[in-house]
């Protein structure tokens, strides 16, 4: 998780982050599932595995179950993130209710 932070300060350096607010204040899709936003947050994904496959190559650093162990947390993580998305759109109970 920490690299996955990390490369997206390297989206900043990369001018990444710059494009992404030019492209919010043209309108474009930032949410959803094809959304910048997700895109922005695949390859930042994508940066730390580049990460993680060179530092295990010259360190040799990974145990048996250290995979398993971050893919799993990766999931709780996702699955919440969803949760919470979908716990938003819920109306609220002490909203008016539209008619018709």
């Amino acid at each position: 998780m920490i690299a996955h932070e990390v490369d997206h300060h390297v989206q900043t350096l990369l001018g990444v982050s710059q494009q992404m607010q030019a492209a919010r204040q043209r309108g474009a899709q930032m949410e959803g599932d094809n959304g910048l936003l997700v895109r922005q947050e695949l390859q930042a994904d994508c940066f730390a595995g580049v990460w993680a496959y060179h530092a295990q190559q010259r360190h040799d650093w990974l145990e048996e179950g250290d995979l398993e162990q971050a893919l799993n947390a990766a999931n709780a993580i996702v699955f919440s993130s969803r949760a919470r998305v979908a716990w938003s759109r819920m109306p609220s109970p002490t909203a008016p209710r539209r008619s018709g």
